[in-house]
């Protein structure tokens, strides 16, 4: 696989789930930031510590903002791709998803491999059509 390594914001707001997926990613050579709540992640890709080139985002959040709601404002201010990442399989939530973003929609839990793809998918798509001025 020719995998471009990337630097990652993570939105998850389970610990746990979030440092065991960042762990994975850095194990391949990619750059995992986590943030816990859209407002810390609002916060990180504003700041000018980072350029981010994706974002994996849970749709639950546990808060004002879900994950649909808060990759949408990524994406409109920032044009930053952004992969879901859910345990909800429902199909009312993945047309909603679809209707934000089209780099992907993962369930977890399911292979590495598959968000692995759906990364460097992203990454072919989004060198197309959005713009390396975030």
């Amino acid at each position: 696989m020719n995998l471009k390594l990337v630097t990652i914001l993570l939105v998850e707001d389970e610990i746990i789930t979030a440092t065991t997926q960042a762990y994975k990613l850095i194990q391949i050579g990619h750059k995992v930031v986590i943030a816990s709540t859209p407002g810390k992640a609002f916060d990180l890709i504003e700041s000018s510590d980072y350029t981010f080139d994706l974002v994996l985002m849970d749709i639950d959040l546990g808060c004002e903002l879900n994950g649909i709601q808060t990759a949408e404002i990524i994406i409109t201010k920032h044009k930053i791709p952004v992969i879901f990442l859910t345990s909800n399989s429902d199909s009312e939530i993945i047309r909603q998803a679809n209707s934000v973003s089209h780099y992907g929609y993962i369930l977890k839990g399911k292979s590495h491999l598959v968000l692995v793809n759906a990364i460097e998918m992203a990454m072919q798509f989004g060198n197309c059509f959005i713009s390396s001025d975030k």
